[in-house]
């Protein structure tokens, strides 16, 4: 009995010292700070390609778009000005296949009237090795803040919403649906990826469940794109 007591004490002392040291191995990362971003701007989305970095969109003060374009090499730790987006636009979905940048959907501000988020259905290709953008056949339909990745040799442009977004003049400026769901959103930050703004909530409840459980029976594998949170 004391041979099997002392053989417990030294397994679990043997664990915990695993265990302390797995933990000091993964603390072990650290921040660097890096030269800074040349304009200030939030909303920014960033996409590798060639080994630098990209950023693409950009809002100013009142929900305009910017549609900025910069290039950070890691090598050099520089920041290089871009040809801006030809459509000025946020919440774009970006990838990256075979060097070249795609583009879908995102909001644009309307033509007239009150700021609002309308959602468009445009698609891009951009080249970062000769800085230029081509328009390629525009999206089935108008889709804001959609998510893109690429499997095989496709890419798959997935979620994002349908309807407009109108401002609602509150303090914390943030919009909030037109013609869909009535649900507003509770933070200028939050982000509409892989949701549909359904009028019916409990459609739109339903739908989700099935969604997730479809995301449940997946397995892992090469070849399949898995979502994450909601």
């Amino acid at each position: 009995m004391t041979r099997i007591r002392n053989s417990v004490r030294l397994f679990c002392a043997g664990l915990s010292i695993g265990l302390l040291l797995a933990t000091a191995a993964y603390a072990q990362g650290k921040w660097t700070k890096l030269a800074p971003f040349p304009e200030p701007a939030e909303e920014l989305l960033g996409v590798a390609a060639g080994g630098k970095m990209y950023v693409f969109c950009g809002l100013a003060p009142g929900w305009k778009p910017i549609g900025l374009v910069y290039e950070y090499d890691p090598a050099a730790n520089t920041w290089a000005k871009k040809k801006p987006m030809p459509l000025l636009s946020h919440h774009v979905a970006f990838a990256e296949y075979r060097g070249k940048i795609y583009a879908f959907g995102g909001f644009v501000l309307p033509a007239s009237g009150p700021a609002a988020w309308v959602p468009v259905d445009n698609a891009w290709e951009y080249d970062p090795v000769a800085d230029s953008w081509k328009a390629l056949a525009p999206l089935p339909t108008r889709r804001g803040s959609p998510v893109a990745a690429v499997a095989g040799d496709k890419i798959y442009v997935i979620g994002g919403a349908a309807a407009r977004l109108q401002g609602t003049g509150g303090a914390s400026g943030a919009p909030a649906c037109v013609g869909g769901s009535r649900r507003r959103i509770r933070s200028r930050h939050q982000h509409l990826a892989s949701a549909s703004l359904d009028a019916d909530a409990a459609q739109s409840r339903d739908r989700r469940r099935r969604e997730r459980e479809d995301l449940r029976g997946r397995r892992a594998g090469r070849g399949r794109i898995h979502h994450l949170g909601q």
